[in-house]
């Protein structure tokens, strides 16, 4: 329960909608989840740095050494610290394909669903456009009035394969 309470005004969304919709935002956690991948390194190296230097500061090593010494590591520390943040000049934004690829290794099915949903077809011929719709979405309204005529239930995968010609 996320307290929202639905709009009944609000007309329903088609299946179609609803799926781009979770795969969309399936897509966004997967690109999240590579960038902080990709960047968690770093952080933790510029964290490393910091504590180090908060280390020195602490235990007084700052006062006890004379003011060239101070000067020279302090300009160590910052050089360390330029030299943990150079990795973030190579650092970039994970693709949408890095993404898909992410959440198609996620499923563990070898015919990467999450980027078969993202398919466009190139064809602008309406045999295979119904075709390709029906290979996506089987359970779609044109596949209905078909089973109704054949006195099925549901459209079910090799229900073809038993109907009586």
């Amino acid at each position: 329960m996320n307290g929202v309470n639905p709009d009944p005004t609000e007309p329903a969304r088609e299946p179609d909608a609803i799926a781009r919709l979770q795969l969309t935002q399936a897509l966004q956690r997967a690109q999240y989840a590579i960038a902080w991948e990709r960047g968690w390194p770093i952080l933790a190296r510029l964290l490393t740095v910091i504590g180090l230097f908060l280390v020195v500061s602490w235990a007084g090593l700052w006062l006890a050494l004379p003011f060239l010494a101070r000067v020279v590591g302090i300009a160590l520390f910052v050089a360390l610290a330029l030299g943990a943040l150079f990795p973030l000049l190579r650092y970039r934004w994970p693709t949408r394909e890095e993404g898909l690829s992410r959440l198609d290794r996620g499923t563990g099915i070898r015919h990467r669903p999450a980027t078969a949903l993202t398919d466009t077809l190139a064809s602008k011929d309406p045999i295979a456009l119904a075709l390709w719709k029906e290979q996506r979405w089987p359970r779609s309204s044109a596949s209905v009035p078909v089973c109704r005529r054949r006195g099925c239930r549901s459209t079910t995968p090799g229900r073809c394969v038993r109907w009586s010609w």
